[in-house]
C-alpha cells in the first residue's frame, strides 16, 4: 500500500532550468578528474620506470627514452585520458569530477564524446585544441569543440 497513492497529495512538480555551466565549476570538474586519473592510471604506470628520487630525475629518464617510444607512450595515455571522458560523458552524461562539482552534458553519441574530448591527446597537433578551446571557453563559455559537435555542458538549478 502506498501513502502517498492513499491520501492523494497533490504536490507541485519539480522544476528545473538548465544554464551553461560555470567556467569556474567546469575547470574545478576538470581539475577533480585530473587527480582521480593521476591516482587511477598515471600512478601504477609509474612502477614501470625506474625508482628515482625526484620529479626532476623522472623528467631526463622519461626524456631520454626514444623518440618513438616517447610517442607511443603519450599516445596510450591519451587513449585512456580519451576514453575516460568519453565513456563516462557519452554514458551517464558527467564524469566523476563534473558531478561533484554538479554539471552535466546534453545528451552525446560515443562519435561526440570523441571528437569533444579530443584535445586529451597529448600528441601533435593535438595540444593546440588546449589553446583553442580555452580560448573558446572564455570568450564564449562554450569549447570550441562543444560548438562542433553541437553538445553542451550545463548546471541544473531545480526549485
Amino acid at each position: 500500500m502506498d501513502i502517498f497513492k492513499e491520501y492523494n497529495l497533490a504536490l507541485p512538480e519539480e522544476k528545473k532550468i538548465e544554464l551553461p555551466a560555470r567556467i569556474s565549476k567546469r575547470i574545478f570538474g576538470f581539475i577533480i578528474d585530473f587527480f582521480l586519473l593521476q591516482f587511477a592510471v598515471l600512478f601504477p604506470l609509474q612502477k614501470l620506470l625506474p625508482e628515482t628520487t625526484s620529479l626532476t630525475q623522472a623528467m631526463i629518464q622519461i626524456g631520454s627514452l626514444p623518440d618513438a617510444l616517447l610517442t607511443v607512450f603519450a599516445a596510450t595515455i591519451g587513449l585512456v585520458l580519451l576514453l575516460y571522458f568519453s565513456l563516462f560523458e557519452c554514458y551517464l552524461g558527467y564524469t566523476p569530477g563534473m558531478r561533484l562539482v554538479g554539471i552535466q552534458t546534453t545528451r552525446m553519441t560515443f562519435s561526440q564524446a570523441v571528437l569533444r574530448n579530443i584535445f586529451v591527446i597529448p600528441v601533435f597537433p593535438f595540444p593546440i585544441m588546449w589553446v583553442i578551446e580555452l580560448y573558446f571557453l572564455f570568450r564564449t563559455k562554450q569549447r570550441f569543440m562543444e560548438n562542433f559537435t553541437k553538445t553542451g555542458t550545463f548546471e541544473a538549478i531545480y526549485y
